[in-house]
């Protein structure tokens, strides 16, 4: 690829093209637009592939994810930025595991746009090919929920290596969702339908754990009445799971160790090496690398589960993903209540010790608690009550920019443009469409968005 190639911007709003083709020009020989994905698909086959694809997810008839899909058929090399108000997991890791390069995610400024292309252009010039990741907005129950750009990169990252047969170790304090993480890396890796098998290791004393773990013969002990297969042969093609994995004995390590090592596993009182065929993922909330300074955690066992690292953040560290959280806890519980913005600000003042767990038991006591389905801060608990009068903020609104410098984030000229496209057409929504250049139902998701009113 040239130092300067073509980059292709695809997006259903022309003022969002025109903005993006006047910050990349001088980025590239030659910025292409394409207004749908169908579109683009001509331009891709026709002006003999471009380099850089910069394509929004929400485009109407064919979507930025399917898109995506059919330009690394065409071809592999080209390298596809996706622009996305929604980071949710499930997106991310679908478009990382299809080859995307990255996400840029809105809000943004075009600095930030400028950036990730000309890292990908370097990236590909110093390798010679495409950087290609092979290793969506409701939440589901099972999904990793959040926003915060430390999640965002831990969606990209699980995309990368779901695939692969490398052992994950999953850090973060108790509470933070370290087990949703361990199903998100099993549910969209190959072994999906295969077994997800889950231990807590803190849960069971030492002489419990080698059984649960490598199974037992019939006699093998007192009470070992029958023969009884443990973790590593029920995960048989699928993942095993170790939770707390800073809790096993020297010995059980030991005894770990050689199961990942040799991939055969011994039955307590069997003599027969079986083979076994797991991938181990294990999580804990305790400091191993101070554990094996400390000679308390095996530094050879360590380095066998920590091929790739993932570092869960605390709620505290990102509190910007409560009202979601809220949101995500109240769907779960099947309850339509209402929470006053004042709860929410209170919520988002407390240090969460208990993290997301926490948060969850506090909205399940808030629905309980509540009268008539509207909950205030009457029915706080204490702990969350008992907060410093300088904490009592009330939340500051962002007023929208005016101006239409190639500073402006996407978002600020979504919205203007909208509410623009709104009062010259006397907030007719068909006409607002047309002259927008989308669908009204994009239109209608826009007004919601932006809360606009007439």
């Amino acid at each position: 690829m040239a130092k300067k190639g073509t980059i292709l911007i695809v997006d259903d709003e022309r003022g969002i093209r025109e903005l993006c083709r006047r910050a990349l020009k001088e980025t590239a020989n030659r910025v292409l637009t394409a207004g749908t994905g169908k579109e683009a698909l001509r331009i891709v086959k026709k002006e003999s592939h471009p380099d850089i694809v910069i394509l929004d997810v929400r485009l109407p008839g064919m979507d930025g994810i399917e898109l995506l899909q059919k330009i690394k058929q065409i071809n592999s090399r080209i390298i596809v930025i996706l622009i996305t108000g929604y980071g949710t997991m499930e997106s991310t890791i679908r478009a990382m595991k299809l080859g995307a390069y990255d996400f840029v995610n809105k809000p943004f400024s075009l600095e930030v746009l400028k950036k990730t292309v000309e890292n990908a252009v370097k990236r590909k010039n110093s390798t010679g090919r495409a950087p290609y990741y092979k290793p969506f907005h409701e939440y589901e129950p099972h999904d990793i929920v959040g926003e915060n750009p430390q999640l965002r990169k831990i969606y990209k990252l699980i995309g990368k290596v779901a695939d692969t047969a490398a052992s994950i170790l999953i850090q973060g304090e108790t509470g933070t969702g370290k087990e949703l993480v361990a199903r998100a890396l099993h549910r969209y890796s190959k072994r999906n339908e295969k077994p997800f098998i889950a231990l807590d290791c803190a849960s069971l004393p030492p002489t419990l754990l080698e059984s649960e773990l490598f199974g037992h013969e019939k006699g093998s002990f007192t009470g070992a009445i029958n023969q009884r297969l443990g973790k590593f042969e029920l995960a048989s093609g699928g993942t095993l799971f170790l939770d707390e994995i800073g809790n096993l004995s020297l010995a059980t390590q030991a005894s770990l160790l050689r199961a990942i090592q040799e991939r055969e596993i011994v039955r307590i009182g069997g003599a027969k090496p079986i083979k076994v065929n797991v991938r181990i993922i294990s999580a804990t909330s305790q400091n191993l690398e101070e554990m094996v300074k400390k000679k308390t955690f095996r530094e050879d066992l360590y380095y066998r589960l920590n091929v790739v690292p993932i570092y869960l953040p605390p709620l505290r560290e990102r509190k910007d993903d409560i009202p979601l959280l809220i949101k995500h806890s109240l769907k779960k519980f099947g309850s339509k209540a209402r929470i006053s913005s004042s709860v929410v600000v209170f919520l988002k003042k407390y240090h969460w010790p208990g993290n997301v767990r926490e948060l969850e038991n506090i909205v399940q006591r808030l629905v309980v608690m509540s009268r008539d389905g509207n909950i205030t801060e009457e029915d706080l608990p204490p702990q969350i009550l008992n907060l410093p009068k300088e904490s009592k903020v009330k939340p500051v609104r962002t007023e929208i920019s005016d101006g239409s410098s190639v500073d402006e984030t996407i978002a600020d000229l979504e919205k203007r443009l909208t509410l623009e496209a709104l009062e010259e057409n006397g907030f007719n929504q068909k006409k607002a469409a047309v002259s927008l250049g989308i669908s009204p139902r994009s239109l209608r998701y826009r007004i919601k968005k932006y809360q606009i009113k007439k």
